[in-house]
Order: structure tokens, then C-alpha cells, then sequence
């Protein structure tokens, strides 16, 4: 008679639906069309949302320093704001912390460039090549489009050097320059670092090597047992069970490794070789009356060690492992009753 099944054996390898039909993962072909365009639809219409977010930032940016050149009478004083503004507010600078770094370098650069008496239109421009520096630097010179900006700054710059007070503009925009690298150096290292600590939790602990291998004997043991006839094989799936759900507690507390493998290294192997010789028995073409008691006496043995499997994960999961020596004598006794010794 088959044993009565035990919690966890459907997480075990080889495991199956309720139904008794292994769940299979959808084909290629039955992908939904709908879903898949409702992917596109949605990639587009973030694509449209960032590039309306910057045309809107250009746009006030150019009203604002328009107004500074009516103001001031000066076309030139308005570019200069147009420029600063545009590379002080990067484009997708919210999609990482990281971009506050240049932005906030930009601020600072103006800032200091105002309380150093330059003209608001000029303090904004410096500002804006700060930010853009930082960028560059933090990029690695992988700018793309916005390499285009460099058109504006290299002349406008040359053409301000002129007429700035170079002391306080060069230690002032190499210091921001400075800092802000450092800055964003640790704050990369600490995503780095929070980015690996997510990838480790998520992975979950690492299989001890023991477990590894006895699941490679498991899998080797399931597809045994295929070959036994119905009755032994009722037990033999079973134990296999069993035997998973030691192994599963033995992968998630270390505590149950060492008194696992002794338990699996003495009797997972007698399991193997139990149904080894009673797959050979049953394939003679004669079954004396010998071969026949020997065949019961194997699926008697399947069956107790099934038990003693069950009795052993029971013991595993409650973390009791002061009688395990005496419960292997018992288990010992059993097999030489059998006709087998211990290894």
C-alpha cells in the first residue's frame, strides 16, 4: 500500500500539478498580440511624455531669457541665459540621483560668480559649464546629443574670458569641478555597492556544494525508478520525496547540513542500491520463487525507508538532533534484517 503523502513533496524535483499533469510554460506562438502592443503603446507614450517635459523646459528657459535680453538690451546676454539654463537643467536629470550632483554644482557655480560681482547673464552661463563638465566627467566623455552644446559654450567662454576676473572664476569653477567629481564618485560606488546587495538578496543564499550533489544523485535516483514495477515504485517516489524535502531543509539551515549528509550518505546510497539490484531481479526471465521473495523483501525495504526518511525530515525541521545517533542503529538494524549491512 502506497504511504500517505507528507507536505512538500510538490516542491521536490519531478514534482506535478494536483492533476497529475506537469505544468508547461506558454509557447512562443501563444504570446498576446494585444499585450504586446499594449508594451509599444506604453514605451511610446513615455517616449512623447520626456520629450514634451523638455520641450517645455526649453521653452521657458528661452521666455525667461528673452526677458533678459529685452531687460538688459543685450541679445548676447540672452543666449548666455538660454545656454546656462539648458545645461544647468539636463535632460531625464530626475531618472537618477546622480544628476542632482552637476545641477546642484551649476547652482553653486552661479552663485559664487554672482557674490564675485559678474553680471547675472554671464554667472548663469558659467554655471551652465560647470553642469555640463560634471556631466561629462560623470559620462565619460558619452555624451551624445548633448555634445552639442559644446558649440555654444567653447565660444562664449572664449569670448567672456576676456572681459572675467580669471581668479576667482578659475578656483572657483575648479573647486566645484572637484568636489562635484567626488561626490558623484561616492555616490556611484554606494549604488554599486546597493545595487550588489539587492542582486545577493534576491538570489538568496548560495546551494552548499553537499546539497548540490546529492540533488544530482536525486535526479539520477527519480529517473531510476521509472523502470521499477507499479508497486515498488509507489515507495520509491515517495522516499524520492522525502529525500527532497530533506535536502530543501538542509539548503535553508545550515544547522541541518552535517547531520543531513551523514543520514543521506550512509542511506540515500542503500536507497540507490536497493532499486538497482531489484530493477535487475525484475528483468530475469524466469522469476524463481527465490527472485520473487527477494523482489517483496526489497519493496519492504523501500517502504521502511520511506518511513525512516519521513521520520528523519521531521527531525530536520525541529532542529532535534540528540537521539539522531541512536535512530541510526535502529535504521541499521532494519537493513541487516534485510540482509544488508551498513556501509
Amino acid at each position: 500500500m502506497r504511504p500517505e503523502k507528507f507536505p512538500g513533496r510538490g516542491d521536490t524535483p519531478g514534482a506535478t500539478e494536483t492533476d497529475g499533469t506537469p505544468a508547461m510554460p506558454p509557447a512562443d506562438g501563444e504570446t498576446s498580440d494585444s499585450g504586446q502592443a499594449a508594451r509599444w503603446l506604453a514605451k511610446g507614450l513615455d517616449a512623447l511624455t520626456s520629450l514634451g517635459k523638455r520641450i517645455f523646459t526649453h521653452i521657458a528657459i528661452l521666455v525667461g531669457a528673452a526677458a533678459v535680453a529685452f531687460s538688459a538690451g543685450s541679445l548676447f546676454a540672452g543666449l548666455c541665459v538660454y545656454v546656462g539654463g539648458v545645461c544647468i537643467l539636463a535632460r531625464d536629470m530626475s531618472a537618477s540621483p546622480a544628476w542632482l550632483i552637476p545641477a546642484a554644482a551649476g547652482a553653486a557655480q552661479t552663485i559664487l560668480c554672482v557674490l564675485f560681482s559678474f553680471p547675472f547673464p554671464q554667472a548663469l552661463f558659467w554655471g551652465g559649464a560647470q553642469s555640463w563638465l560634471q556631466r561629462l566627467l560623470e559620462k565619460r566623455l558619452r555624451m551624445g546629443t548633448e555634445w552639442v552644446m559644446l558649440l555654444f559654450l567653447l565660444p562664449i567662454g572664449i569670448h567672456l574670458l576676456g572681459s572675467s576676473p580669471l581668479l576667482p572664476l578659475g578656483a572657483s569653477f575648479a573647486g566645484l569641478a572637484l568636489t562635484g567629481g567626488l561626490l558623484a564618485q561616492a555616490l556611484s560606488r554606494r549604488q554599486t555597492l546597493a545595487a550588489q546587495a539587492r542582486e545577493l538578496r534576491e538570489q538568496g543564499p548560495p546551494t552548499p556544494e553537499r546539497v548540490a550533489l546529492y540533488r544530482s544523485s536525486l535526479a539520477e535516483f527519480t529517473r531510476k525508478i521509472k523502470n521499477l514495477p507499479p508497486r515498488a515504485r509507489a515507495a520509491a517516489e515517495s522516499l524520492a520525496a522525502r529525500t527532497g524535502s530533506i535536502l530543501d531543509s538542509m539548503a535553508s539551515d545550515t544547522r541541518d547540513l552535517e547531520p543531513g549528509h551523514r543520514f543521506l550518505n550512509r542511506y540515500f546510497k542503500a536507497a540507490h542500491s536497493v532499486v538497482d539490484r531489484h530493477i535487475s531481479l525484475a528483468r530475469e526471465e524466469v522469476l524463481t520463487p527465490e527472485i520473487m521473495e527477494a523482489l517483496s523483501r526489497s519493496e519492504e525495504t523501500l517502504t521502511r525507508l520511506d518511513a525512516v526518511f519521513a521520520r528523519e525530515h521531521a527531525r530536520l525541521l525541529e532542529n532535534d538532533v540528540s537521539d539522531f545517533s541512536a535512530d541510526l542503529a535502529v535504521i541499521d538494524t532494519l537493513l541487516k534484517m534485510d540482509g544488508r549491512e551498513s556501509s
